[in-house]
């Protein structure tokens, strides 16, 4: 609507002056309404596509950008801390939209941005986290209760049994199967299978590594076609020069793949227990180096994107602090870190459930057993 406005209080003024005609003032203000209406759609569909989700286990946001992929936050419940709701300006109190910005353990904030009635919402995201944290204790007592029905021989009515509320599996993307070989040599900057989830460094790393060879390799590939046709700069078609050309394009493709394989051997991985780096060179011709920690070491994972450019490409560092002396993990230079953070943010929360669970049952049988062995002494004694 202000582009509208604009735009026709600008067309009126130039009319005025005189500098354009009847006809061409009507062809503007009719281009600057257009220009309008498809801006208006563009914003429209903006607001549109983007959902702010609280499930029964976790809060999302998804941010869909046209013409630029999607952007996606969450966070279990169990690792919510606190919700805030801010009005920054006249306009938001005004109009009676705000921002809840969910803050997390670990994770850093989820904002639900420019969203209505605020207070409500908050109220919705607390009420989950206690019905979350609810389940989980009614499960962990369910669980105990059946553990000591069947020591101490329970004959009764049965005991339904309460689902534990556990973190979601993590899916691995399907994708397309290709040859091991053309696999390879596609720059995948994310693999997840069922084992866990590679990454390497960004296309702009790789870019890096193997430009030279690119344009060399298509050079020697456009002289050897021209020397075949006797295009420039050759006067004649030759095919001896032809084939020479296209014997040094298998030089030429070996310098790629050792460049590619420079960038392909270095890796960050994580497995359901463990977090690797492979810091290899190209077919591990000068050595490589392995770094490991468990889950059961780190203490927070924070991103990095250092400046505006690193922004604009997705580009930069994931920091992995642990308990252990010694530098923090760093995921150095991968693409879109955000996302890195929390896929590596979901596999920590999966193992520390799945350690909690294993902690509670052995407790469960400790303790289960004792009163068990109390249940038939008294019950013998009597």
């Amino acid at each position: 609507l202000m582009l509208l406005l604009l735009g026709l209080v600008i067309a009126w003024l130039v009319r005025n002056i005189g500098f354009l005609t009847p006809e061409i003032h009507v062809g503007f203000a009719g281009f600057v309404a257009a220009l309008s209406v498809l801006w208006a759609i563009y914003f429209y569909v903006e607001w549109w596509n983007d959902d702010f989700i609280i499930s029964t286990k976790r809060v999302i946001h998804i941010e869909r950008i046209i013409f630029g992929g999607i952007h996606r936050e969450e966070t279990p419940l169990t690792q919510v801390m606190n919700v805030v709701v801010s009005t920054d300006n006249f306009f938001t109190r005004v109009f009676g939209y705000s921002d809840v910005v969910i803050k997390t353990a670990g994770l850093g904030n989820i904002v639900f941005d420019g969203i209505n009635e605020g207070d409500k919402i908050k109220e919705m995201v607390f009420q989950a986290v206690q019905d979350a944290k609810q389940r989980v204790a009614a499960g962990d007592i369910s669980a105990i209760r059946r553990s000591l029905a069947d020591q101490i021989g329970w004959d009764g009515e049965p005991l339904e049994a309460k689902p534990l509320e556990v973190v979601d599996n993590i899916s691995p993307i399907r994708m397309m199967k290709l040859p091991a070989v053309i696999r390879y040599y596609i720059p995948h900057v994310k693999e997840t299978t069922p084992a866990g989830i590679t990454w390497r460094k960004h296309y702009l790393v790789w870019l890096q590594k193997v430009w030279l060879p690119m344009l060399v390799g298509w050079g020697v590939l456009y002289l050897a076609v021209a020397a075949w046709f006797g295009w420039m700069p050759f006067l004649r078609p030759g095919a001896n020069t032809a084939m020479s050309f296209a014997g040094a394009l298998l030089f030429i493709f070996l310098w790629y793949t050792y460049q590619h394989d420079d960038w392909h051997k270095d890796t960050y991985r994580i497995t359901a227990t463990q977090i690797i780096h492979q810091d290899s060179t190209a077919f591990r011709l000068r050595g490589e180096q392995i770094q490991e920690t468990t889950f059961d070491n780190v203490q927070n994972i924070n991103y990095n994107i250092p400046d505006f450019t690193s922004r604009l490409l997705r580009l930069g560092d994931v920091i992995i602090k642990t308990a252990t002396v010694g530098e923090p993990f760093v995921f150095e230079k991968v693409y879109f870190p955000r996302s890195v953070q929390q896929d590596i943010f979901q596999y920590w929360v999966a193992f520390k459930e799945n350690k909690r669970q294993k902690n509670r049952a052995e407790e469960e049988e400790r303790f289960t057993t004792w009163l068990g062995e109390y249940h038939r002494l008294t019950h013998d004694g009597g």
